[in-house]
């Protein structure tokens, strides 16, 4: 059996609404777009490095078999991103001596001291 250019266009067609129709089946509604890490990290607030160490919690889809292979992940799948503190109350940042500066000789005194004068 030989199948001509305009059979094979017409199975092609004919695939591509079988795996549509399917698609809408598992999702009980329209399918949705999938999202790369990078816009995963900007709608929870966190860094692209979170995201993949996140990855599994995240239900992520793995595009490929390797080692590396693409994460791609479904928005309606993510958890609510975690509201940015309007005004955050800044903490006060503690000054420490370098190691090189901290030593056991006794320092003399600044102010008022009683260092033998």
């Amino acid at each position: 059996m030989m199948l001509d250019r305009q059979d094979i266009e017409a199975l092609a067609v004919r695939v591509v609404e079988l795996l549509r129709e399917s698609d809408r089946q598992c999702n009980d509604d329209e399918p949705t777009d999938l999202i790369d890490a990078a816009a995963v990290a900007r709608r929870l607030g966190i860094s692209r490095a979170t995201v993949y160490a996140k990855a599994d919690q995240l239900v992520a889809i793995r595009l490929g078999n390797g080692k590396r292979a693409r994460l791609r992940f479904d928005p309606a799948r993510l958890p609510a991103p975690v509201p940015a503190q309007s005004n955050p109350t800044p903490q006060p940042r503690v000054r420490r001596l370098p190691r090189s500066a901290r030593s056991s000789v006794e320092l003399l005194p600044i102010r008022g001291g009683s260092a033998g004068a």
